[in-house]
């Protein structure tokens, strides 16, 4: 009798914490991104740094420790700058935060950015965001692909393709 009361006790016991680990293993949804600053930090002759604020809104009902991210940036089209950062934010669960991080750039593809440019250089700022966002005590990172089109001298709104 008492061998029957351990044995269910540990397969009871067993069941528990598989179901636990399975809950710690889940993969987070990747979380809505949106870019809402694009700032000059410094300008050098040949680097220049810009400073990018990201919206993070949390999709899943529970809290998104972001611990940073590498990522590589378009403009307009053409690759821009690249990078990491280790600066993270907690983004609460159904909730928003916002993930600052600088982009290096060179001159050589600020004047790419011009090169070429007619009539229609100005009137649209296209921006895309590609990589990865590393979470704090996760093997998981969260990949993201967000762009978008901000016309900037039309009442055209955005285009609203992030994701």
């Amino acid at each position: 009798m008492k061998l029957i009361a351990i044995k269910t006790t540990l397969i009871a016991s067993l069941i528990l914490l598989l179901a636990g680990c399975s809950a710690l293993t889940q993969r987070p949804e990747v979380p809505q991104l949106s870019l809402i600053g694009f700032e000059p930090v410094t300008m050098g002759l040949l680097e220049q740094r810009y400073k990018v604020s990201l919206r993070v809104k949390n999709v899943n009902q529970f809290p998104l420790p972001i611990k940073g991210l590498n990522f590589a940036m378009e403009i307009n089209g053409i690759k821009f700058g690249s990078g990491v950062s280790n600066k993270g934010v907690t983004v609460p669960g159904l909730g928003e935060g916002v993930l600052d991080f600088e982009v290096t750039s060179n001159i050589f593809k600020t004047f790419q950015q011009f090169r070429g440019l007619g009539a229609e250089a100005f009137k649209t700022f296209d921006y895309k965001i590609k990589g990865s966002l590393a979470l704090i005590n996760s093997a998981f990172s969260l990949p993201f692909d967000v762009s978008d089109s901000y016309s900037l001298f039309t009442d055209e709104k955005p285009s609203g393709k992030g994701i």
